[in-house]
């Protein structure tokens, strides 16, 4: 049999143990995180912002992951240059330490 008589398979489909998450499982995920966002006062963005921070959190203790992912993290900061040539170089360098502090 050749290549073009062969059935499409998805890759997701070639082992019994891969799990494949629907669109209607992701909707109804937003939608429960909608409520959650409207009756908490935030935004669904901040609450899914949350949850990635503290998954990593949990990772970063006491895992054998911890180096690591500490450097991916240190790699993402900002990078000061040799000279502020202006005034706005040392503002913007700032805002951007807050911002990556803030996360």
């Amino acid at each position: 049999m050749n290549r073009l008589n062969q059935p499409f398979i998805m890759p997701n489909q070639l082992s019994g143990n891969k799990r494949r998450k629907t669109v209607a499982e992701h909707s109804a995920v937003l939608a429960a995180l909608g409520v959650i966002a409207e009756f908490s006062g935030v935004t669904v963005t901040d609450l899914v912002r949350a949850g990635m921070r503290e998954t990593i959190r949990s990772w970063v203790g006491e895992h054998p992951l911890a180096d690591s992912l500490n450097q991916a993290v240190r790699e993402c900061a900002p990078k000061s240059p040799d000279t502020f040539t202006t005034p706005a170089q040392v503002s913007r360098f700032k805002r951007e330490l807050r911002e990556f502090d803030a996360c």
